[in-house]
């Protein structure tokens, strides 16, 4: 054999190993992502919420691992065969799974790879990485580890309507809050219904007024567990709440500066979101699972406003109430619903449903009237009084 010819098949050798390490290296980085996703999810299942008071520390650095509050990425369902590897940067490799999030909220989870012989950056970043996942591997000589999972929302998942995009929306919702409003001044169905439900509201106002002490003192637990929490974590949660509100497309509305559409967008979402899917169904399991839900998420909610503790506060007060009293009462009518069912037996499961739904024009109404103020506080009280 020449000496050319086993040059050649020496540098056939040699190229078909270094695709076969190469090949090897980005299959075991693959593996190591996966196993991050699945960890991340079920770490997702097993967080507590009442941590932020007992372990403030604890609860930030769970809030950084997960990128978002753990109860918003419990239901996230992972494609895993529907992935793509991306390198940013040098040393650094992204998977992105396309993924789920609830009903129709469309996105992907990416796992970001960073090689250790790469400095982390930042100080909440740098100073919370240990609550990273410990998994890692040797790769061409180089440590990769994961440095973050995130679930990152789909630009057009259909959060809003596309017609809240249209700037003559705005039009359309002012001429419906119109037409709302001769109704509630006239002798009309709405009114028959909102009477009818303050009659069931005295009839059950032992129950209402203790579901409101509940949920009311789960806001204020969460609001003194966030006066515990170190600045940048609080940071960090205001930023997650934010980045929420701009990934349904709430801050793009904001920005357009449109009172009439942006008030449209946060009654459909408050509406839709908090009244019927987080609260009417879950109510309609005989009650319980809307305290159990509604205790967590008002918790929850608390934890971001105890940066709110200001005078501009004073100013935010009206939707604090008025929104989360529409969701205590449909939550109340779930406990309705149950105690007319133990009182009067099943025979009477059309009259305690019937309490439960009419709870729903009465906190439509509620809603209405925070999401118009609310967009005016936005868009004009907070910049004539805190200035732009």
């Amino acid at each position: 054999m020449s000496l050319k010819a086993c040059m050649g098949g020496r540098l056939k050798l040699g190229l078909l190993l270094l695709v076969l390490q190469i090949t090897m290296a980005s299959f075991a980085q693959a593996i190591l992502a996966e196993q991050a996703v699945k960890e991340w999810l079920a770490k997702a299942n097993d967080f507590n919420i009442f941590s932020a008071i007992n372990e403030p520390d604890h609860f930030c650095k769970e809030v950084y691992y997960f990128g978002t509050l753990p109860e918003l990425i419990r239901e996230t369902k992972v494609n895993y065969a529907d992935v793509t590897e991306t390198t940013l940067e040098e040393g650094i490799i992204r998977y992105s799974y396309s993924a789920e999030a609830g009903q129709g909220v469309l996105g992907e989870v990416q796992v970001d790879l960073r090689s250790v012989d790469l400095p982390l950056e930042g100080s909440l970043e740098g100073s919370l990485s240990g609550s990273q996942p410990s998994g890692s591997l040797l790769s061409e000589g180089e440590a990769w580890q994961v440095e973050r999972t995130r679930f990152v929302m789909q630009a057009d998942s259909p959060e809003l309507p596309a017609i809240l995009h249209r700037s003559y929306s705005g039009y359309i919702f002012f001429a419906l809050s119109l037409v709302l409003i001769y109704l509630l001044s006239q002798a009309s169905f709405l009114r028959r219904y909102l009477i009818e439900a303050w009659q069931v509201i005295r009839e059950h106002r032992r129950l209402v007024t203790l579901t409101s002490i509940m949920l009311y003192g789960a806001l204020l637990m969460g609001v003194f567990a966030g006066l515990a929490l170190p600045k940048d974590c609080m940071n960090l949660v205001r930023d997650t709440i934010t980045g929420s509100l701009d990934s349904i497309g709430i801050v793009q509305l904001a920005e357009s500066g449109d009172v009439s559409r942006l008030a449209a967008a946060i009654l459909f979402w408050n509406f839709s979101m908090g009244a019927i899917s987080t609260t009417l169904l879950p109510a309609l399991l005989f009650g319980i699972p809307a305290y159990l839900l509604n205790m967590l998420r008002f918790l929850t909610l608390g934890i971001p406003f105890a940066e709110m503790l200001q005078p501009s506060l004073l100013l935010h007060l009206p939707v604090f109430v008025l929104e989360l009293l529409a969701y205590i009462l449909i939550t109340a009518g779930g406990g309705m619903m149950l105690a007319t069912l133990i009182k009067q037996g099943f025979g009477s499961y059309r009259l305690a449903v019937k309490k439960l739904f009419l709870m729903i024009p009465l906190a439509f109404v509620l809603l209405f009237i925070a999401a118009w103020y609310e967009s005016i506080e936005i868009l004009w009280l907070f910049p004539l009084m805190f200035g732009p």
